[in-house]
């Protein structure tokens, strides 16, 4: 089993896709057909039955039913984070039509987010970026909700599928295993910390000498 997270994947938005569309990673769809198919696509591309996908967040749009037709056609066990678009219309829809896989519950809702530990490290998943101070060692946050935005905090990165911190080379929807993202996230504290502090200081944050 792997774990793959994406955020944001605004399903039948009819305003940001498009030449006139508010998000330039968009604007080479011609309808949100398009769009929709792209994403499911890249997920089930990379991710099986077996597998879990985080999703931070911003389901889409349309009736509950509609959305929950359109999250049936990918393949991973998916948990929710609510993200701004999600209402709680959406939330009932999805949890009275929950369902056993051979893999586990097909759903999992959370309202605000969730956290997981690795190697010492707790990682806060939620939609909105999380102000948790630069210099805090042992907590990072990985997030949506910003688009094209980068995450300003060292130790927030923004997974969204528009974000510009995943690689130019993952094609557009293509969720990262959650390991990838981590290790990603911590490079990014790591780097940024070592040009703001000496040496010493580095060293006395835990840094590798």
């Amino acid at each position: 089993m792997k774990k793959f997270v994406t955020s944001d994947p605004h399903f039948n938005h009819n305003n940001i896709f498009g030449e006139n569309g508010f998000v330039p990673t968009r604007k080479h769809f011609k309808s949100k057909e398009e769009m929709n198919d792209t994403i499911i696509n890249e997920i089930n591309s990379v991710a099986t039955g077996e597998d879990i996908l985080y999703i931070l967040g911003d389901i889409g749009f349309g009736s509950p039913k509609v959305l929950f037709e359109i999250l049936e056609r990918i393949r991973p066990r998916i948990v929710i984070v609510g993200g701004n678009h999600d209402n709680s219309k959406f939330k009932k829809y999805i949890m009275n039509n929950n369902y056993e896989t051979p893999h586990g519950m097909r759903y999992e809702y959370h309202d605000v987010g969730f956290k997981e530990k690795r190697d010492g490290i707790v990682f806060y998943f939620s939609h909105f970026p999380m102000s948790i101070g630069n210099k805090r060692v042992n907590i990072r946050n990985i997030c949506g909700h910003i688009h094209e935005t980068e995450a300003r905090d060292w130790n927030v990165i923004n997974i969204g599928i528009d974000s510009p911190e995943i690689s130019e080379d993952i094609p557009f929807g293509r969720p990262l295993e959650v390991d990838v993202v981590m290790d990603l996230v911590n490079k990014k504290w790591e780097k940024n910390m070592k040009e703001s502090l000496t040496k010493e200081e580095w060293i006395r944050y835990g840094g590798s000498k």
